[in-house]
């Protein structure tokens, strides 16, 4: 079986000045190289005969001395040329081409005329080895090159996909120019992977629902008129990832049954009794805890925040007074003028701020509203989408998890007005 792989489609102008019936396609002799004299006159033979059987084109008995163009913008004289053969055989097309050999492949060039507009409309490069039936190759030839001049190429018009608004699968959708036309459905991921086949359909849209939730996918979809392929038009979509699990309020309180640490040099101790004096003056009492953690608690039992802990890091970004805390499977921004003030004191006090920074990022909770995703590539070349968060709320502690943590706790919060706002808003787009 005679394979194309189709290397490059170029389309200057498609439409066809005269209509399909008018149209006459006229197959000038193939051009080879001395050492490929054998398989482009084998080819060429098939092509006429080809032609013959279909009886929708011609190959003109009188050799026509023609150069076959290096580039499909023609010059004034090459346009000229072209035209006086066209009207020589009353041809409204030129099919013209010619087989030349890469390395060890042989490769077969086509480029179609267009009389009325002069240009080259069409061009198309396909690998063909001597081996195999060249009657199979001339008929991929024909057929397509018949279809293109007739306007009646199959192409992927409109394609689309969805993009992170279902959960269920990556939904394809587009359109067609000549119906009955099959497509081939084919995906990857990373630019620079291969893609793989999927499914052939008779359909104009497809759900992909072998797709795994939160990965960039690459689409392909090529029609196909019989054994002739069409114009493959390409995009991307990815399933909306899930939210990774949030822990109960009950969960976080649970755990929180250790002693404090002990400094094991003098030096330790003096940072550390610098550092919590810094933190005394932001601690909240006892009750305040106890109620912030009630109504929070309500909050996460409903489903309206989600809390999440054990930060890998943190940036900051100080001019907007935003705060961005990362975990392996989320993103959440935090904004809050009182956090930046006690970033401030850290500096006024001499502390070192990153080290303390990143002790309480590690040791916080953040209270959660899901309000979209980002992309992300990673060495493997894969681009995963991580879903975003914004924070109502930050609590943390010097102490992890230390068992008079409600009396050693600094709470960083919005106000309620934009909390409640923040949890409509992520409502009504589907988080």
């Amino acid at each position: 079986m005679f394979r194309f792989l189709f290397l490059l489609f170029v389309s200057l102008s498609m439409s066809v000045q005269a209509g399909a019936d008018d149209a006459r396609l006229c197959i000038l002799q193939l051009q080879g190289t001395a050492n490929l004299k054998t398989q482009s006159a084998s080819l060429m033979k098939s092509i006429s005969d080809e032609c013959i059987r279909t009886g929708a084109c011609v190959v003109p008995e009188e050799s026509s001395a023609y150069h076959y163009p290096a580039n499909v913008v023609l010059s004034r004289k090459q346009i000229n040329a072209f035209k006086s053969i066209a009207d020589r055989f009353n041809c409204s097309h030129l099919l013209m081409g010619r087989i030349i050999k890469r390395q060890k492949a042989i490769i077969i060039e086509n480029r179609i005329f267009n009389k009325n507009d002069g240009s080259i409309m069409y061009s198309s490069s396909s690998t063909y080895s001597g081996e195999e039936d060249p009657a199979s190759a001339a008929k991929y030839i024909v057929g397509r090159s018949i279809l293109v001049v007739t306007n009646k190429l199959p192409k992927v018009l409109e394609l689309s996909a969805s993009r992170g608004t279902d959960d269920r699968c990556v939904s394809l959708k587009w359109s067609e120019n000549s119906p009955g036309s099959r497509y081939s459905v084919y995906r990857k991921t990373g630019l620079q992977n291969p893609y793989e086949f999927l499914d052939t359909t008779g359909d104009t849209d497809f759900c992909d629902n072998r797709a795994d939730a939160g990965i960039k996918y690459f689409y392909r979809i090529v029609p196909h008129s019989g054994q002739v392929q069409g114009e493959p038009e390409t995009t991307w979509g990815y399933i909306k990832p899930k939210n990774p699990r949030g822990l109960k309020t009950d969960e976080i309180v649970d755990s929180k049954i250790r002693e404090k640490e002990i400094p094991a040099t003098p030096s330790e101790l003096a940072k550390q009794r610098r550092e919590l004096k810094l933190m005394e003056e932001y601690y909240e009492s006892y009750f305040m805890m106890t109620f912030i953690f009630l109504v929070g608690k309500m909050y996460v039992n409903r489903g309206d925040l989600i809390v999440y802990r054990d930060f890998d890091r943190y940036t900051l970004d100080r001019p907007n007074k935003t705060a961005y805390f990362y975990k392996s499977d989320v993103i959440i921004r935090f904004r809050s003028e009182r956090f930046f003030r006690f970033v401030r004191d850290i500096g006024w006090q001499s502390i070192q701020e990153h080290e303390l920074l990143s002790r309480l990022a590690h040791n916080g909770v953040a209270f959660c509203v899901r309000t979209g995703e980002v992309e992300s590539t990673g060495p493997d070349g894969i681009t995963r989408f991580i879903p975003t968060f914004e924070a109502a709320g930050f609590a943390t502690e010097y102490f992890r998890d230390y068992r008079d943590w409600k009396s050693n706790s600094v709470i960083f919060a919005t106000n309620d007005k934009e909390l409640d706002k923040k949890i409509k808003d992520a409502k009504k787009r589907g988080y």
